[in-house]
């Protein structure tokens, strides 16, 4: 038998869980305030990413005084059809992304077609929770960090999350 091991595709140097008051006060987000992030390149411009589902359940949350992140694209006044939406363009390095994750709540992969997902296994490592449409290599991957990721993280001092 032939056993290789398969490195992860990050670096768990810089993604961590960082603590989610210092992430907002980094990111100019108020600690105070439920995050859902929303990450894809094009985001609200691409229809494979599922941001009109997006859109549509952050409708049905906006009562309860989350906000919306929205990483990888600027989404036009119009467009936020009046929810508490707030841009973050695209980061340029990894370290801010992190903090971003830090600072969700929670991430949202309403993609309609996905191969990978790099964006779920980058948030489980920053101690956030991802959930994902039941396509390509999101369930796979958030049934995965679930069972090796989330157990090393949750014994990170630093994790918000228990």
């Amino acid at each position: 038998h032939f056993l290789k091991t398969i490195p992860l595709t990050i670096d768990l140097d810089v993604f961590k869980p960082y603590d989610k008051t210092e992430a907002c006060k980094i990111l100019e987000l108020s600690p105070a305030k439920r995050y859902i992030l929303f990450a894809a390149n094009g985001g609200d411009a691409n229809p494979h990413k599922g941001w009109s589902y997006f859109k549509k359940a952050l409708s049905l949350l906006n009562k309860h005084g989350v906000e919306a992140l929205v990483l990888g694209s600027t989404v036009k006044e119009e467009d936020k059809a009046g929810l508490p939406i707030r841009s973050m363009g695209y980061f340029r390095d990894e370290h801010s992304l992190a903090l971003l994750y830090s600072a969700a709540d929670v991430l949202v992969v309403p993609s309609l077609a996905e191969s990978f997902g790099q964006v779920i296994v980058e948030a489980f490592a920053c101690g956030t929770l991802a959930v994902g449409f039941n396509v390509g290599g999101i369930p796979d991957l958030i049934s995965t960090c679930k069972q090796v990721i989330w157990p090393i993280i949750k014994t990170v001092p630093a994790c918000r999350l228990e």
